[in-house]
């Protein structure tokens, strides 16, 4: 009897340390202490803070210089539609940090610049995608469309330093500034907000630097070239230039 009772006695200490927690005192026994298998416990997991959205500034304004696209005041068949051009030139001088010249200098720079969307045989009217299309092939600049953008959405841009082209149905500008009620088709900068109100640089008059409108105005304007359609049923969309 003493084999079994070693064995046992050796069981038991092996199994001491594992059952103390289970109660304090334990006598000698002369079988093997059958434990219960318990359960490991459970590790407690803290649901996921969600991570906070930054709050929008209340003001926002980028230093985007001003090209009207007939920076002498002649408003010839060459400057009459150069909207686009003289867009993507303020932004391109914006991102690279570019002096963008005398009146004189920038109107040579709006007319090389239609001469040279006339040689790639580009339209008058351009739609975002084409002067994004331009921006990297001559530029070197990332193009990025938003489509359907919202107020915040536009806003956010701005606010992380982005200027947004944006494509507009002329009329519904209502631009007190622009002859017979503006164009069919147009494209300004969205440079900066505040208030209820978007920040431009509209090249389409004169006194359009940092022209301020209406961010329902503006939002409800926001319409992409689309051929012979009417305008008014172009795409919602705007491009940022990187």
């Amino acid at each position: 009897m003493l084999g079994p009772l070693l064995v046992a006695a050796t069981t038991y200490v092996g199994v001491g340390a594992y059952v103390r927690n289970l109660q304090e005192y334990v006598p000698p026994v002369t079988v093997p202490i059958t434990v219960p298998r318990q359960s490991p416990p459970v590790a407690s997991i803290a649901s996921p803070t969600p991570t906070p959205v930054p709050t929008l500034p209340a003001t926002v304004q980028l230093q985007v210089p001003f090209i009207s696209q007939a920076p002498l005041r002649v408003w010839d068949p060459v400057t009459q539609d150069t909207c686009e051009e003289s867009s993507l030139l303020m932004v391109h001088a914006f991102v690279r940090g570019l002096d963008v010249g005398s009146p004189a200098v920038q109107d040579a720079t709006v007319r090389a610049l239609a001469k040279r969307v006339e040689d790639l045989g580009y339209a008058l009217d351009m739609t975002v995608e084409e002067v994004g299309e331009l921006a990297a092939k001559d530029y070197g600049l990332t193009p990025m469309i938003v489509d359907n953008p919202s107020v915040e959405d536009l806003k956010r841009l701005l606010a992380g330093g982005e200027a947004v082209i944006i494509p507009a149905a002329g009329k519904l500008l209502k631009n007190p500034n622009f002859t017979n009620g503006g164009p069919d088709y147009h494209m300004l900068v969205l440079t900066g907000y505040v208030g209820d109100n978007f920040v431009t640089n509209d090249p389409g008059t004169r006194l359009g630097e940092r022209f301020v409108y209406p961010v329902d105005r503006l939002m409800s304007a926001i319409r992409d070239w689309n051929g012979s359609r009417p305008i008014e049923q172009g795409a919602r969309r705007v491009l940022v230039l990187r």
